[in-house]
């Protein structure tokens, strides 16, 4: 069962998908998209040498023709309201504004227009009022170890990362069709209501409605709140079945400096004491790829089972605060179980979350958040995160964000990788439960055994 469990996850697929391109052997080459991308804007410019003004932005979202005509006329002449209706929209954000409305959802995640309020009101949107002390997270070329406080690895000038052309129009060029489900405050916990925002679309859908909230409301204005509503493409796992094969030819390289990272280690184990194929395969879960327009939030948490975890910035920008595991009572620790959203689909999600609004805390139920010490990360194209266990973090995107994110265990943590692995059968019937136990019992004993010793297969000290 195990193992059927296993080939679900690599070999499944939406139906009516086909294969992308590298599993053919095909080249990658960019799909057409329904905007104009730069390069189209820039050649019809030297074509008429005489407009000598500005392109606006949503001029993407028009017609060749449309835009030949603004050029031509130097500006003068701009689309009438019905050739640029899709300005305003995008076929996601139609489905939202459907769904809200048949829903009566009246208003957005409070997160959000806090955070609308919070850019509106402060002109240093990285402090956060409500806590004791904000500071900035320490930067560094690589990651000190043992790995106490969170920092943030700064590539050397010119140096090029391995994951740089993993950028949003490589995913919507190779897995534009690939469905996907957004969120409006992501991971999902056990507990939560249903998500009104949650909606099903695919990668090339998702990068319409991103430049669509850039053009229309990259300023987070909360009036438009609801007219232009955020959710954010968290946790998305193209690297256990459409992307396995370019995951299995660069997750060397893909670790930051300094980091110790064991869990290829662990995962070869795990594979070998439960007969379930190809390690690699349950490696490629823990690489996840976070995909936000502006304005998207992903709530306060704790990684689960003890997890280290690191968030590689490929494009765009985020903001992240950050909390020690000590201010886990200011921060109103909520816990819960494991959660499966969609058969087929290893969706993330969190086992210990806040419901403190960072941005404006409640000084009735949340008294305590103002005694934390959080630390706070602008991190830009190029720099990498890396969080430790037991840190709590939430984050918003302040520019189109394309993030690689991993969850690691290294010597020090290593036993909490089985609560990972044992969490989704904890839902299962008795017998099933016992029938697994001995087998889960022998690998968290041959994990308290292992010394560490012969890692130069799995840790790459000096990272890609």
């Amino acid at each position: 069962q195990i193992r059927g469990r296993a080939a679900q996850v690599r070999d499944g697929r939406p139906a009516g998908l086909s294969p992308p391109r590298w599993a053919a052997g095909e080249a990658m080459i960019e799909l057409g998209a329904p905007a104009l991308d730069r390069s189209e804007i820039d050649a019809l410019r030297k074509r008429f040498p005489s407009f000598r003004g500005e392109v606006p932005p949503e001029a993407r979202f028009w017609t060749r023709a449309d835009l030949e005509e603004f050029l031509r006329s130097k500006g003068q002449n701009r689309p009438k309201e019905a050739c640029s209706a899709s300005i305003q929209s995008c076929p996601l954000l139609s489905r939202l504004r459907l769904q809200l409305a048949e829903g009566k959802v009246r208003k957005a995640p409070a997160e959000y227009t806090s955070y609308c309020r919070h850019l509106a009101q402060h002109s240093h949107i990285c402090q956060l009022p409500g806590t004791g002390t904000c500071r900035p997270v320490q930067r560094a070329r690589k990651a000190p170890w043992p790995l106490w406080e969170p920092v943030t690895i700064v590539p050397r000038t010119g140096k090029v990362g391995k994951t740089e052309r993993w950028t949003l129009e490589f995913w919507r060029a190779n897995c534009g069709d690939v469905a996907w489900r957004c969120q409006s405050r992501p991971p999902a916990f056990e507990h939560d209501a249903t998500d009104p925002f949650m909606v099903e679309a695919t990668i090339g859908e998702y990068a319409e409605y991103m430049e669509v909230i850039s053009s229309m409301d990259a300023e987070c204005s909360e009036d438009n709140s609801l007219a232009y509503p955020r959710v954010h493409i968290d946790g998305w796992c193209p690297f256990t079945t459409y992307a396995f094969e370019l995951f299995e030819g660069h997750w060397k390289e893909l670790t930051p400096p300094g980091i110790r990272d064991l869990t290829p280690r662990w995962c070869e184990l795990y594979a070998s004491t439960l007969d379930l194929g190809d390690w690699k395969e349950h490696l490629a879960q823990f690489y996840r790829i976070d995909i936000g327009a502006v304005g998207s939030y992903t709530r306060l948490h704790c990684e689960k089972h003890g997890a280290h975890l690191w968030l590689n910035q490929i494009e765009g920008q985020r903001l992240v605060y950050l909390f020690p595991p000590e201010d886990a009572p200011k921060l109103y620790e909520e816990k819960g179980g494991y959660l499966d959203l969609v058969e087929g689909l290893v969706m993330d999600y969190a086992t210990s979350v806040s419901p403190v609004d960072p941005f404006f805390p409640s000084p009735k139920k949340h008294t305590r958040f103002g005694q934390t010490s959080a630390q706070v990360a602008v991190l830009g194209e190029g720099k990498t995160l890396v969080v430790p266990a037991g840190w709590w973090w939430c984050s918003i995107v302040t520019e189109p964000s394309v993030t690689l994110r991993h969850n690691f265990w290294g010597m020090e943590n290593r036993t909490r990788i089985v609560e990972e692995w044992w969490a989704p059968y904890e839902g299962r019937t008795a017998g099933e439960r016992n029938e697994l136990r001995p087998l889960f019992s022998e690998l968290r004993e041959e994990l308290q055994q292992d010394e560490g010793t012969s890692i130069d297969k799995y840790v790459v000290i000096e990272g890609g």
